[in-house]
């Protein structure tokens, strides 16, 4: 890690910091701490960095449901989407931890140098990170609304092939169902030639409650 302060400065502060030179060949007390929190928010970048890959991912994931035609393929799918939906919420989680730690940390520094252009640079830095985290995951919740609201347009299609007349109100319970499979042979008189598709059915609101219960819990992450 470079310690020199054109290489440290964020192109996006204000704020000039003049470092004074060691003495006696000793590490400069305020150099140290500039390569500490260069370090710290590299860290916090590249975790923020990796949710942003995730969200992109999640799109394209959605474009290949789109397409899909089997069972196997719908499940090969569903299964990459748990994972990126785990490990976006193991992410998020450490760079919340991360956020809170650094947030103490500055007021800590801050008290201790009051007035310190330092300390107001790590305070700038911070704000900037966490602006970036709270838009990357807003965006990782949009990519995941998407692709549930897909899902739910394949439900509509596949109970209007098990029963034609339909409501869009029923389709609508079907979703929000606990239970689908059981609302639809009870409200809708399925028949036993049709409980394929049913099962179909099945597998893509479970799908929907996964996306739903990994966007509420980044939610209440903030």
């Amino acid at each position: 890690m470079c310690d020199r302060l054109a290489e440290i400065r964020d192109p996006n502060d204000d704020i000039i910091i003049e470092l004074e030179e060691s003495k006696d060949g000793e590490p400069d007390p305020e150099e140290l701490f500039l390569d500490q929190t260069q370090q710290e928010f590299e860290e916090l970048s590249n975790l923020i960095n990796s949710i942003i890959a995730n969200t992109k991912a999640t799109m394209k994931l959605e474009k290949r449901a789109k397409a899909e035609t089997t069972q196997t393929q719908h499940k090969e799918i569903m299964s990459m989407l748990d994972k990126l939906i785990s490990s976006t919420m193991t992410i998020a989680k450490s760079v919340s931890n991360k956020i809170k730690i650094y947030k103490q940390k500055n007021q800590e520094y801050e008290k201790e140098h009051p007035h310190s252009t330092l300390a107001q640079w790590r305070i700038n830095k911070l704000n900037t990170s966490t602006l970036r985290f709270q838009k990357a995951l807003q965006s990782f919740n949009s990519a995941s609304d998407s692709f549930k609201n897909s899902l739910r347009k394949k439900i509509s299609r596949q109970a209007r092939l098990v029963n034609q007349d339909i409501t869009e109100e029923q389709i609508e319970e079907i979703v929000e169902s606990a239970d689908p499979t059981a609302f639809m042979q009870q409200a809708l008189m399925i028949p036993d030639a049709m409980i394929d598709r049913v099962a179909e059915i099945e597998k893509k609101h479970q799908g929907i409650l996964n996306i739903e219960k990994g966007v509420k819990e980044l939610q209440e992450l903030w």
